[in-house]
């Protein structure tokens, strides 16, 4: 089952920008198919704040760690 630890360690263990999109997105799919289902699989508000705060950081945290792609400049000819 899905719960509180498990979506902290997914965020936590996630490697790269495109890892940590991934679980963003299956926590939020998560969160809205929870509503569908019964109370004992929910997660309260604290805890979605938590993951949310969490998630921001890590994403800054690997945002910074990239190399900024640098755009090949003009060709410069011989005249």
């Amino acid at each position: 089952m899905k719960d509180f630890s498990f979506w902290r360690g997914a965020i936590h263990n996630a490697k790269t920008s495109l890892v940590l999109k991934s679980v963003g997105e299956d926590l939020a799919n998560f969160k809205n198919q929870s509503n569908l289902l019964g109370d004992e699989t929910k997660l309260s508000e604290a805890q979605l704040e938590t993951l949310r705060l969490e998630y921001s950081l890590k994403m800054k945290k690997l945002t910074a760690e990239t190399l900024p792609i640098k755009q090949p400049g003009k060709p410069k000819f011989k005249k």
